[in-house]
């Protein structure tokens, strides 16, 4: 059996071999609780009568499942509708404005009806300003029929409204509907 100075020499020895074992056994408990706290956790059920409440991020006014809109005078007459319905910020040089609201349509469709034709339109989605005085912009899935001629390769379009004209592709084509 060792003596006290005998044992005091022979901690100073292997400290680092003490030291790196007493490490490694807390790692293992560590571990080990980890392990059996993961497998232990109860996850509480759902409750099914209240569905949890869906966050809008900050810059979203609101959001509607339809939307419809429609005008009529002696001339015109327009129909729009869409299935979904995001008002929110504009992108404006990579960031969402909070000042500037846009709304944001999926599965859009519209007829303009005017002395000189029918011109109809759908897109999967479709984005037009807060006051709806801007174009309209047709962004993805567009398809375009002026009087029962379906367009070519339409990537999207601007429908102006007011002054009844619509623009494809940028290419500077440009479709009179008045």
């Amino acid at each position: 059996m060792l003596d006290l100075p005998e044992k005091i020499a022979w901690l100073t020895r292997n400290r680092s071999r003490l030291l790196l074992g007493s490490i490694l056994i807390a790692v293992i408990v560590l571990l080990f609780m980890v392990v059996r706290s993961s497998l232990l956790r109860v996850k509480p059920a759902a409750d099914p009568v209240q569905p949890a409440a869906r966050v809008l991020p900050d810059d979203v006014e609101g959001v509607l499942t339809t939307f419809s809109y429609s005008e009529a005078d002696d001339e015109v007459k327009i129909k729009i509708s869409g299935k979904r319905v995001v008002r929110r910020g504009r992108r404006l040089l990579g960031l969402r404005s909070n000042l500037v609201k846009t709304n944001f349509i999926e599965e859009l469709t519209g007829t303009v009806r005017t002395s000189r034709g029918t011109t109809t339109f759908a897109a999967d989605q479709a984005e037009w300003d807060a006051q709806s005085t801007g174009p309209l912009l047709l962004k993805k899935g567009v398809s375009v029929t002026i009087n029962d001629k379906p367009l070519p390769q339409v990537k999207h379009a601007r429908i102006y409204l007011k002054s009844g004209v619509i623009e494809i592709n940028d290419d500077g084509k440009s479709y009179p509907m008045k």
